[in-house]
């Protein structure tokens, strides 16, 4: 048995044991935890760094975001660095511009480039291009114009020099040659033509007629310049049916259907394994064809020596403005002639299709009528909820419409309250005095009785009348230049074509009211 000392200090020695684990795992916590604190504060910076650099990223994709967006209002212009051309975009970005110093630049370089001084060498500038751009100006060609410019323009004829940009090296160099000819006698040049074909220059008004209707390059010289001339006129006639007519083409002159798919009220359920149904194609098709419509005249000898260029200035224009007229001829004319629809035999406008409104003056309460009805239309069973969008009336009713379409706030109105409700369809107000006055039709020449009542409300949510060109004309009339000389005479022989037709796709995005 062991004495009573020896346990005591046994259990002397577990008891300082003891106190030192505790101790130990005390240190250890307390290590954990610092350790634990370092890590978070870690962390934390991390964490700060990141998003400093996210936030420094971000910050730079707007710079350029920006700085592409800005370059692209002045239509993304360049900078010649070393002889090297550049998008200023790329060289601000690269650079570290920041926007304003980006605007700045861009204002800079979109600025137009003063005329480059080039070579004034007769092979430079006695040129048929030349002779073409100084005829132009004389003829009141305003060769700096868009109109000339796009693919249209080149599907018109426009020569390709003048569909070229204005900074463009090629239409600079061309209009600066042509300026000496701007203020010559036609039989000056004549014989430069001549000259130019030929390496020799004639003499005398009947060598000069002789020389100039010998070469292939009047024809192209004065084609030029109708055709520049007669554009300038189309593309500035007002057309006040775009926006709710379309446009396609047709390959001729022969008749073309337009073949619909039935509206479908629903998709059908698919089961399992099943085969979806198929869209069934109408059995009806409303036709479109172009017709060509076309205008002559002729600059004679005595035109020529008599330098009578003024013909080529008004009246190429007055032939441009006449097929600029074409198109709202064609679809008013339409319009108030009220054709057959193939889909139902009847006409367009009629109340059995809805398509023909009750009699009514032009007011709130007859317009929310005809947008009930039109809105309610259906097809095949499926509802089309068709919005207006287009409110088409004659001169008389012009301010009415904009009044109904456009005003916030009715007045007088009878304890319904202010507001007016017809305003939140955003409708756009078509006025056009064809409704009012009626259309002579091109093709027939039959006068289409108008009305100073009559109004039609359209809606662009579905097809409605289509105006069709021929292919490859640029939806724009077309010159052909003939030479005389051929039947014996000096002379040149203009005429100005259009193909062009329009009739109703589809009757039912349509309302008509007579008015009253």
């Amino acid at each position: 048995m062991r004495p009573r000392s020896f346990e005591r200090g046994k259990d002397y020695f577990r008891k300082q044991q003891a106190d030192a684990v505790i101790e130990a795992s005390a240190d250890e916590i307390d290590l954990v935890l610092k350790t634990k604190v370092v890590i978070e504060a870690d962390a934390d910076g991390a964490n700060a760094a990141v998003a400093k650099s996210r936030k420094a990223t971000a910050d730079e994709m707007r710079r350029q975001d920006a700085i592409v967006e800005i370059c692209a209002t002045y239509d993304n212009p360049k900078v010649t660095i070393k002889n090297v051309k550049q998008l200023l975009s790329v060289i601000a970005i690269e650079a570290g511009w920041d926007t304003n110093r980006t605007e700045l630049e861009a204002l800079r370089a979109a600025r137009p480039a003063a005329p480059a001084i080039h070579v004034t060498g007769r092979s430079q500038t006695q040129t048929i291009e030349a002779v073409s751009a100084g005829l132009m100006m004389r003829c009141g060609v305003d060769v700096e114009s868009a109109h000339f410019r796009g693919f249209a323009s080149i599907e018109a004829g426009v020569p390709e020099w003048l569909n070229a940009e204005v900074n463009n090296e090629k239409f600079q160099r061309t209009a600066e040659a042509g300026r000496q000819f701007r203020h010559s006698h036609v039989m000056d040049i004549l014989a430069t033509l001549a000259e130019i074909e030929s390496g020799t220059r004639p003499h005398g008004k009947a060598a000069i007629l002789e020389a100039a209707f010998s070469t292939n390059a009047i024809a192209t010289v004065f084609g030029s310049t109708v055709g520049a001339r007669m554009l300038m006129g189309f593309r500035e006639a007002n057309d006040t049916t775009a926006g709710w007519t379309t446009s396609g083409t047709v390959p001729d002159f022969e008749e073309h259907g337009r073949h619909g798919i039935d509206q479908l009220e629903s998709l059908d359920h698919l089961p399992a394994g099943g085969e979806a149904g198929h869209a069934k194609r109408t059995a009806w098709k409303e036709i479109q064809s172009a017709a060509r419509y076309a205008k002559q005249f002729q600059l004679d000898e005595q035109d020529l020596i008599g330098d009578r260029l003024g013909l080529l200035n008004s009246t190429p224009l007055k032939m441009g403005q006449a097929a600029g007229r074409m198109r709202p001829d064609l679809v008013y004319g339409l319009m108030l002639a009220n054709p057959t629809m193939a889909r139902t035999t009847r006409a367009a406008f009629h109340t059995t299709d809805g398509t023909l409104l009750t009699a009514g003056a032009l007011a709130g309460p007859t317009l929310s009528t005809a947008i009930a009805s039109l809105m309610k239309q259906q097809d095949n069973g499926a509802t089309l909820n068709l919005q207006p969008t287009h409110l088409v009336v004659g001169a008389e009713l012009a301010d009415t419409a904009i009044q109904l379409t456009g005003s916030v706030l009715l007045s007088n109105d009878s304890g319904k309250g202010a507001q007016n409700p017809i305003a939140r369809y955003g409708m756009t107000v078509v006025a056009d005095a064809r409704v009012s006055n009626g259309v002579v039709h091109p093709k027939t020449k039959v006068l289409q009785s108008g009305s100073a009542t009559a109004w039609f409300l359209a809606s662009t949510d579905g097809e409605t009348i289509e105006v069709v060109t021929v292919e490859g004309t640029g939806a724009v009339p077309v010159v052909m230049v003939t030479n005389l000389r051929g039947v014996g005479k000096y002379g040149l022989q203009m005429e100005v074509k259009y193909d062009i037709g329009a009739n109703f796709n589809e009757n039912r995005t349509f309302r008509k009211n007579n008015g009253a």
